[in-house]
């Protein structure tokens, strides 16, 4: 054993579990998937010179949170609705060709 790593010679007819307690460990894996104890090395394709790693079977994690409590109901968004002819809110025809404004201008910000 140098720095965690341990040599060891094995076929690829043995199986997994005999290379579990050869090493004293719960869990291999390699490549990134999880060694079944009953299947053999062959059955995972692992040829000579291969690097198993061990992986440690953990419990727990973060609990879930309880879902927020909203106090104030949702606000309802503002829905456009068309108004027929309203165009005449805003203007006034007097007479023949004349036509008024009924709303005022800021003379700042201006129309609108």
């Amino acid at each position: 054993t140098t720095r965690g790593i341990e040599v060891v010679e094995a076929q690829p007819e043995s199986y997994v579990q005999d290379l579990l307690s050869a090493v004293g460990v719960e869990a291999l894996q390699w490549g990134g998937r999880a060694l079944n104890a009953e299947l053999t090395l062959g059955d995972y394709g692992i040829m000579s010179n291969a690097t198993l790693a061990e992986r440690l079977e953990l419990l727990g994690g973060k609990k879930k949170r309880k879902k927020k409590a909203f106090t104030t109901p949702k606000r309802k968004p503002h829905k456009h609705r068309k108004v027929k002819l309203a165009a005449l809110r805003i203007y006034k025809v007097e007479g023949k060709d004349k036509v008024k404004k009924l709303r005022r201008e800021c003379n700042t910000c201006g129309v609108g």
